[in-house]
C-alpha cells in the first residue's frame, strides 16, 4: 500500500527552513521538487537514514536525507558553523561533517515531530548515518525521491529525500526461537530476522530451547547440532513431542550426512551448513512457510 507523502514532505521543507535559521541566524527559503521514483541517488557528500515502520499498513522502510554536492555541501556547513568558529570551509573534514549530522538530524528530529502530529501510525527510529551497518539491507518494492532545495547566500542547495517502502514478507510478523551456544553467530542471526520483521527468542543451548519452545510456542526453530547440555538432535527430538508439527531449520557446521538425516528423520524442514551467511539462513526459512 502506497504512503501520501506529500504532508510528510511539506513538514520535512518547514523543519529545514527552522532549523537553518535557528543554526545560521539568517532566514532562508526552501521548496520541494517532486522527482521520479524510480530515481535513486546514491553518492552522498553526507547524509543520515531515518528507519520507519507502520505493520498497520505492512510497511517498513526508510527515509534518507543527504547533501550531494560536495562544494555546496561545504558552504553550507559554512554558514551553519558559526558558534563552531567554522567560516569558509574548504573540505569536507571531521568539523564540517558534525555541523552538517548535526544539522540533518536537528531537521529529522523537527520533522518527526511534525509527522507524529498527523496522527498516523507511522514510527520512526533514531536517525542513523548513512554508513551505518544498521541500515536495513533489503531491496525495496518502492522508492520515491524527492528534492528539498535550500535558498542560501544566494545559491540553491538541495538535500534529498528518499523514501523506501518494503513489501511484507512470509516472516513479517512471525515468531522465531534462535539457537546457538554462539553468541555471535545469535547476534548475526537475530540481527537478520528483525530486518525481516520478526519477533526473536533466543536459546544459548538444546536444554534452553525446550524450555523456550515450551514457553513462546514459535513458529518456527532454527538450531545448531552441537551444543552443550543437550544437542541439536535432541532438542529436535523434545520440540516435536510438545509440538508434531513445529517448524525446524537445522546449522550444521559437520559434513556428516548421518547426522543431517537423523535431523530430517525427525521432520525439520531444512539445513543450512555453517559458516553462516544471514541471507542464505533468511532464504532456507522463507523456505521452510512455503
Amino acid at each position: 500500500m502506497a504512503v501520501n507523502y506529500d504532508k510528510y514532505l511539506q513538514l520535512l521543507s518547514e523543519a529545514c527552513k527552522q532549523v537553518y535559521a535557528q543554526m545560521a541566524r539568517k532566514q532562508t527559503d526552501s521548496y520541494v521538487v517532486k522527482a521520479s521514483k524510480t530515481t535513486q541517488v546514491g553518492d552522498y557528500a553526507t547524509g543520515i537514514a531515518v528507519p520507519y515502520e507502520d505493520w498497520k499498513e505492512k510497511l517498513a522502510g526508510q527515509c534518507f536525507l543527504g547533501l550531494t554536492d560536495y562544494k555546496k555541501t561545504i558552504r553550507l556547513a559554512s554558514e551553519l558553523g558559526m558558534d563552531d568558529k567554522l567560516s569558509a570551509a574548504s573540505e569536507l573534514d571531521n568539523q564540517v561533517a558534525n555541523i552538517l549530522t548535526r544539522f540533518l538530524c536537528a531537521v529529522v528530529g523537527e520533522a518527526v515531530d511534525g509527522w507524529d502530529r498527523l496522527g498516523k501510525d507511522t514510527k520512526f527510529s533514531p536517525p542513523l548515518k548513512l554508513n551505518s551497518n544498521k541500515i536495513v539491507k533489503l531491496a525495496p518494492t518502492r522508492r520515491e525521491t524527492h528534492i528539498v532545495t535550500l535558498r542560501v547566500a544566494g545559491d540553491s542547495i538541495s538535500m534529498f529525500a528518499t523514501f523506501e517502502e518494503f513489501a511484507e514478507t512470509v516472516l513479517t510478523g512471525k515468531k522465531l526461537l534462535v539457537v546457538d551456544d554462539s553468541r555471535t553467530i545469535r547476534k548475526v542471526l537475530v540481527k537478520a530476522f528483525k530486518n525481516q520483521g520478526c519477533t526473536i527468542v533466543e536459546a544459548v543451548d538444546g536444554a534452553d530451547a525446550v524450555a523456550k519452545f515450551k514457553v513462546e510456542r514459535p513458529e518456527l526453530t532454527i538450531t545448531d547440532m552441537v551444543m552443550p547440555n543437550m544437542d541439536g538432535l535432541e532438542a529436535i527430538s523434545q520440540i516435536r513431542k510438545i509440538a508434531p508439527q513445529a517448524k525446524v531449520l537445522v546449522l550444521t557446521s559437520t559434513a556428516d550426512k548421518k547426522e543431517v538425516m537423523a535431523a530430517a528423520s525427525l521432520g525439520t524442514r531444512g539445513y543450512v551448513k555453517k559458516p553462516v551467511k544471514p541471507e542464505k539462513v533468511v532464504e532456507a526459512a522463507i523456505g521452510c512457510f512455503d
